[in-house]
């Protein structure tokens, strides 16, 4: 990997056990400046809204009628919408990719958010993250299977966590609450709407930043997004800085970005660094509002573990509990629950163990066992 830029990143502050993150002190400061603007365009409606409700109340309950249907639109789309992909796509839980749920739940957790829906879904090539939050309380979270082969095999989950962690981000800034008025009403405020858009984009990087809890793994994870896997790990971020500085000297870069809801990736990249270089030397002790989150990161490929045992079903419960709280990322395969048609006993056993990297022999009083010749 060719990273520089001092390879590794200025050491993070980290937050105690039992904090929660305070996402004020992670918030863009961006958000404030332009946020009353997209307010404005709020007030604005409503006072026209009054105004028609005085001088026109016919048509201001044609108004209302449409607005109600709309809501009954959006809401039925929305619900045929989830339906097609949670029936599409695998759910993340404690029995499937147990690494990546225990990480995503302890992280909701650590922002002061629930739990939100973890989907993969095929990504066609589209190597990217979504967020669904409306008509949600939780809120949605869409993995591409793009994005998830690129990052299953790192030694580290702070890559995918990064990911991750700023989709949590925007759910506990509440980018997403209210979003009829901020995003649809919102809008009218124009270029002021884009540019706040951009900056609570800025502040889910920061916290998925403090969710991976490193910046060169949260640098390497925008990478992969950019330019995958194999190219993100020779990516200079030198050169990356140079082309960040390039990017603002032209004229049309600064009118392109005026219109758009996303800033640019050369510059959320940069940002990151800037973010953590002004954060490395908070040390708050009990009051700190700002760190990383004391994750326990490791790879979340599932390892798959055969496990053979008796007639004691509840050492077998015993057993799985164990390697989930222990070992998040061991996905135990249960040779007797294990369904292969026909097949005998050591055809069973051979299919099993071509699929597993490791076994488990469960013995328990129950499994005593003896020669015939020695039977009394």
């Amino acid at each position: 990997m060719s990273a520089t830029v001092e390879d590794v990143g200025p050491p993070l502050p980290i937050l105690g056990r039992d904090q929660i993150l305070n996402i004020s002190a992670a918030r863009d400061a961006g958000e404030s400046l332009y946020f009353p603007f997209v307010v404005l365009a709020n007030l604005g409606v409503l006072a026209a809204l009054v105004l028609l409700a005085v001088k026109f109340p016919e048509f201001l309950a044609v108004v209302a009628l449409y607005a109600a249907l709309f809501a009954v639109v959006a809401f039925v789309a929305w619900k045929l919408t989830y339906a097609f992909i949670f029936g599409n796509s695998i759910r993340v839980g404690r029995n499937q990719y147990p690494q990546l749920y225990r990480l995503v739940k302890e992280a909701a957790h650590r922002l002061g958010i629930s739990e939100p829906t973890v989907l993969v879904l095929q990504g066609h090539g589209y190597v990217e993250m979504l967020l669904a939050k409306r008509f949600t309380r939780r809120g949605v979270i869409l993995l591409t299977s793009n994005l998830f082969d690129s990052l299953k095999d790192r030694t580290s989950s702070r890559e995918m966590m990064m990911i991750v962690g700023r989709q949590l981000g925007h759910i506990a800034a509440g980018h997403y609450r209210m979003w009829f008025f901020k995003d649809i009403i919102g809008r009218l405020s124009l270029w002021f709407h884009a540019a706040w858009r951009r900056r609570c984009h800025f502040t889910a990087d920061r916290i998925g930043l403090l969710v991976a809890g490193d910046l060169l793994a949260a640098q390497q994870a925008l990478l992969v997004m950019t330019v995958g896997d194999n190219l993100a790990r020779g990516a200079d971020l030198d050169e990356v800085q140079k082309q960040r500085d390039d990017l603002f000297d032209s004229f049309w870069s600064w009118l392109r970005l005026a219109f758009e809801d996303y800033p640019f990736i050369v510059d959320r990249i940069v940002r990151l660094r800037s973010f953590a270089n002004a954060i490395a030397t908070v040390r708050g002790g009990e009051n700190q509002k700002i760190g990383a989150l004391a994750l326990e990161h490791r790879s979340i490929r599932p390892i798959p573990l055969m496990i053979l045992h008796g007639h004691d079903r509840m050492s077998l419960l015993e057993l799985k509990t164990f390697l989930f709280e222990r070992l998040p990322n061991v996905r135990p395969i249960v040779m007797a629950a294990e369904s292969r048609g026909s097949s005998t006993l050591p055809e069973k056993f051979e299919g099993v163990a071509t699929q597993v990297e490791g076994a488990i022999a469960l013995l328990t009083p129950d499994d005593l066992g003896a020669c015939p010749s020695n039977r009394a």
